[in-house]
């Protein structure tokens, strides 16, 4: 149990200091997607319900599921470029080209997984079985998925220098963060180790004293054997919320 305690107060920081990096990256200004896949985006959402469709709509989103999977292939191939040149030259410029075409295959993806509910089930044979066809958009789905890890990756890397770069310029957030921690594991603390004397005195006042108690004194009761997780988890919570409100 000691041991446990020991460790607490450190995956409380490591997981307060990824919230304020993952925070701090959000409230950076995030680049347009291109706009090819807003139009498409645009197309898809006019297309009826397959119910109402028509011949016309029909060919429509075959147009469109064409026009998708060429979009697909030409961005996977600019992402994999703009992720190598990033790769060998960190820098703003080719992060923003690489994170715009990230954005953009993600709502091409969208695109594409709603033109698949909408299309006819010859379409969906084609683009997801097991075909020659559905081979091929299986193998451009992974590799884009491939793309896509190594570009997380690569943004949590960035995440991690931008907080490192923060506690540097200013290192009271740090500070007052490290003093929240420390606080709330000394409560927690003192909670594991003097909970039992509290819930056994509450057991003889309110239930042993009472042969019909409440239901919520019964509810409390309850709650109070899962005391330790519940303990735990509220001062993660508070933790996380505490640098989140600070960051």
């Amino acid at each position: 149990m000691r041991a446990k305690l020991f460790f607490l107060p450190i995956l409380l920081m490591l997981l307060s200091f990824s919230a304020q990096a993952n925070w701090e990256y959000k409230l950076a200004d995030e680049p347009q997607i291109d706009e090819v896949a807003v139009k498409i985006s645009a197309e898809v959402n006019k297309l009826p319900d397959p119910l109402f469709m028509g011949r016309k709509d029909r060919e429509k989103v075959n147009q469109l599921m064409e026009a998708v999977i060429n979009e697909q292939r030409a961005h996977a191939d600019q992402f994999a470029s703009q992720i190598k040149a990033y790769r060998n030259e960190d820098s703003d410029k080719h992060w923003k080209e690489a994170e715009r075409t990230w954005l953009t295959l993600r709502s091409l993806g969208k695109s594409k997984q709603d033109l698949i509910k909408l299309s006819s089930h010859a379409t969906q044979d084609l683009v997801t079985g097991f075909g020659p066809s559905g081979v091929i958009q299986f193998k451009q789905e992974w590799y884009i998925t491939r793309l896509n890890g190594e570009f997380l990756v690569h943004l949590q890397i960035r995440s991690f220098k931008s907080l490192i770069k923060d506690i540097f310029i200013s290192p009271v957030p740090l500070i007052w963060a490290i003093i929240k921690v420390i606080f709330i594991y000394f409560a927690l603390t003192w909670w594991l180790a003097n909970s039992k004397r509290f819930i056994e005195g509450f057991k003889k006042v309110q239930l042993e004293s009472s042969t019909r108690p409440p239901l919520w004194i019964r509810l409390i009761w309850y709650i109070s054997r899962a005391h330790r997780a519940i303990a735990v988890l509220i001062a993660i919570t508070l933790s996380l919320a505490g640098i989140v409100k600070h960051s």
